[in-house]
């Protein structure tokens, strides 16, 4: 028998979809330069919008003729010269003029209904008080500390400056081992410290919210802070890392200020003891350490006889600690306080930059690709082929519908001939022979099969492992999805007793087999009226934009 099971026939012309709601709103969507990038209010906006069109399955908090309307809308205001299609991955700049366009409006009109988006507001806001509050409070800390003496007596060796030094200079040999990894191309982590001050401020700031459990807002809520601690991740690690050092250079400025301050009302004499070093070995470990200060600050560095003399053994009381006070605040200032204020300024530098341009999500994820598809966008294309199964007009046309309910309307959906039973290998053939052609790639490819058959792992199972495999291999980031249409097997049981029982435990065999397999089922009943059509459509849109 000839095999044809995989040549695209299109059935259906799509639409374009009648804009929905108040007509004559059309928002601000060119506030900001033609070709600027998502500034992070916007990008918030889209994350919140995103988080919502998800969660409300049913769209009760958001109408799904509100969403088309402000895609239409926001499509027939971008800028003439901008093009909605882009080969790269990143969405360029009419890309995301457009999403952060209808962004906005559904958030006005979520406004106008009242939903309640200050919950969304609080987890995504950022605690500037951090800024001055943390730096402050080491600060403060440094000045109160006064284990720099013991007494009125400094020992030179032991004062917390040398920790801070040794502290300081592993911090700086950690992020330079950090900027070469990035250089090499490895992976590095984000700050923890920001993240854990991130979790802390939005938990406390969601705790003043009261949105019922289980609601779609809810859930929606969840998600979005889920979402946007992922996103804005590298851009609160940045105001992390500024506040870390900032707070490093107070504290150490603290704790100098501290120093000179009980120095004006007492005398601190300086001298030194240890168990291991003598004089000789402590000259040259103190011209290594305070060599820099001493030259640049003129005050000469003591000979080891100098050391010598004011070791505290025996008679020796030490000496005025004035000049080993000047050659540490020196040696700080030149190696903590300077270093730690250029990185923070860097790292606010950074901040800025990445709220000006928030890194947003690219064009695979599922979600931006149902939105950025426009009419004749030809990634928008979904095949469908049924499995050793002939699908009547009927349920074809009804599947249609459902599809383009759940993806909308941009994009055209075409239904390939029928696979027949024992010609698995041939259909795959065909499928691994299109890897190179890239000219019409199909953004989701559906199994269709019927629930009068009986899952079989050999069979159908290993048929969805070798097609997510080409899927794989053909690197389009297409999408999988196998559906199941109850239609035949209830027909066949009608009027038997137990029907319903039997459907149902033959759906949880087509489950448990294909989850086993790694691939996605959704069961249908293509055969029944259009009571459903909004559950169905809800449960469709969930499953395909989740994907991947």
């Amino acid at each position: 028998m000839q095999n044809t099971a995989w040549i695209p026939c299109r059935l259906f012309r799509t639409r374009r979809p009648e804009p929905g709601g108040n007509r004559q709103y059309r928002g601000n969507l060119n506030r900001s330069p033609r070709n600027a990038p998502l500034k992070e209010i916007q990008a918030r906006n889209v994350l919140l919008i995103r988080a919502i069109e998800l969660c409300d399955a049913d769209a009760a908090i958001l109408p799904r003729e509100d969403r088309q309307w402000a895609s239409g809308t926001a499509r027939a205001q971008a800028p003439p010269d901008g093009s909605l299609d882009s080969g790269s991955r990143v969405p360029n700049a009419a890309q995301q003029n457009f999403l952060a366009g209808r962004a906005e409006l559904l958030r006005a009109r979520l406004s106008n209904r009242r939903v309640e988006l200050l919950p969304f507001d609080l987890l995504a806001r950022w605690p500037h008080w951090l800024y001055w509050a943390l730096p402050l409070a080491a600060f403060l800390l440094g000045a109160l500390t006064d284990e720099m003496t013991a007494g009125r007596r400094v020992n030179i060796l032991s004062l917390p400056l040398l920790t801070m030094l040794a502290w300081n200079a592993l911090v700086y040999l950690l992020l330079i081992l950090n900027v070469l990894g990035r250089l090499l191309g490895m992976r590095t982590r984000s700050a923890a410290l920001a993240q854990l001050l991130t979790r802390t401020t939005r938990i406390s700031g969601s705790s003043q919210t009261r949105l019922p459990k289980g609601s779609p807002l809810h859930a929606s809520l969840a998600r979005f802070g889920r979402d946007w601690l992922a996103f804005s991740g590298p851009q609160m690690a940045q105001r992390g890392a500024c506040i870390l050092h900032l707070s490093a250079a107070l504290l150490t400025a603290g704790t100098l200020g501290g120093m000179y301050l009980r120095g004006l009302g007492l005398e601190y004499l300086a001298g030194w003891e240890s168990t291991f070093l003598n004089a000789d070995v402590l000259e040259r470990l103190l011209h290594l350490v305070l060599g820099p200060a001493s030259r640049l600050t003129g005050i000469p560095l003591a000979t080891a006889a100098e050391l010598a003399a004011i070791e505290w053994s025996g008679p020796h009381t030490g000496e005025n600690a004035a000049r080993w006070i000047h050659l540490y605040a020196a040696t700080a200032t030149l190696f903590i306080i300077l270093p730690r204020l250029l990185l923070a300024a860097a790292a606010a530098g950074r901040a800025y930059r990445l709220q000006q341009r928030f890194p947003l999500m690219d064009q695979d994820e599922p979600y931006l690709r149902r939105l950025l598809a426009g009419p004749n966008d030809a990634s928008r294309l979904v095949s469908v082929t049924p499995y050793s199964y002939h699908p009547s007009a009927a349920a074809q046309q009804r599947l249609h519908d459902l599809l383009h309910g759940a993806l909308g309307q941009a994009g055209r959906i075409e239904f390939a001939p029928t696979v027949p039973y024992g010609s698995e290998q041939e259909y795959l053939d065909l499928l691994g022979d299109t890897a190179g052609d890239t000219r019409n790639p199909a953004a989701l490819h559906i199994v269709l099969f019927s629930a009068a058959a009986t899952p079989e792992h050999e069979i159908h199972g290993t048929l969805m492992e070798e097609i997510q495999r080409l899927l794989t291999q053909r690197k389009d980031h297409s999408q999988l999805l196998a559906i199941l249409d109850e239609a035949p097997y209830r027909q066949r049981l009608a009027g038997q007793a137990g029907a319903a029982e039997r459907l149902a435990e033959r759906r949880r065999g087509w489950q448990q087999m294909l989850q086993q397999h790694q691939a996605q089922l959704l069961a249908l009943d293509l055969g029944a009226d259009n009571d459903a059509a909004d559950s169905v459509r809800a449960q469709l849109q969930n499953i395909v934009l989740q994907q991947g």
